[in-house]
């Protein structure tokens, strides 16, 4: 199973208007097959397939049948059975030559709307199918080229970015870390501060009382010796 891509071009040459239908694999550049599908060719074309409009309306009719159609799998006995109304396309090739059927199936079974007649192209056609896919690619390969700069140029402003943010939050943290410390170091201070006074006050306090005893002692003392000196006297 593989991907085809079907072109329909319009364009008028020497007097004469022609639909180009072109049919190729994206992933294989030398398969094409195409047709050409001119104005005085139209109506035995229609009559055939028993169209029911006219050629200036083939193209625009005919692309809106294609969006239509639908992927579609074969069931148990090979045959590929859509749901209701469902359009989808069938390719028989043999040899140069290719068939492109656009089917339509719905409740009664599938009918056949029309029938492309396909070749492949001369040498010379293909070699400027070629140099127009060669081309394509060329102008891909410059879009993604640019694309690529641009996500580049893109990737390195954030980047840019990011380390500016990344400098930016290590040195915010860097000062959080300053004020932690100036704080615990602050608090740390008061505490020192604090815990000085207290005990400069409780050493004031036990100096004072130490005063206070002493001339107490001091005045038992000399009470006591006024007491002994009366004692002997007796």
């Amino acid at each position: 199973c593989c991907t085809l891509k079907l072109t329909l071009t319009s364009d008028k040459h020497l007097g004469s208007r022609n639909v180009l239908i072109q049919l190729n694999d994206p992933d294989d550049y030398l398969f094409q097959l195409t047709s050409i599908l001119g104005e005085e060719e139209y109506g035995r074309f229609k009559e055939i397939n028993k169209l029911h409009f006219d050629f200036t309306e083939f193209p625009s009719r005919i692309s809106q049948e294609l969006k239509e159609c639908v992927s579609t799998q074969p069931s148990a006995d090979g045959l590929s059975r859509p749901g209701p109304k469902k359009n989808y396309l069938s390719l028989n090739l043999n040899g140069v030559v290719g068939v492109l059927q656009l089917m339509q199936s719905d409740a009664f079974g599938a009918r056949q709307m029309l029938a492309l007649e396909l070749h492949r192209p001369s040498e010379e056609e293909h070699k400027r199918y070629l140099g127009e896919r060669a081309r394509t690619f060329e102008e891909q390969l410059v879009k993604c080229k640019e694309n690529e700069d641009e996500l580049r140029a893109e990737l390195n402003r954030w980047t840019s970015e990011y380390k500016g943010l990344e400098q930016a939050y290590v040195a915010e943290v860097n000062e959080w870390k300053c004020k932690v410390k100036e704080v615990e170091a602050a608090k740390q201070a008061e505490a020192t501060r604090s815990n000085q006074q207290l005990l400069s006050q409780a050493t004031e306090e036990r100096v004072a009382l130490e005063r206070r005893y002493e001339s107490q002692i001091q005045s038992l003392q000399d009470s006591n010796k006024e007491l002994n000196v009366k004692w002997a006297e007796l």
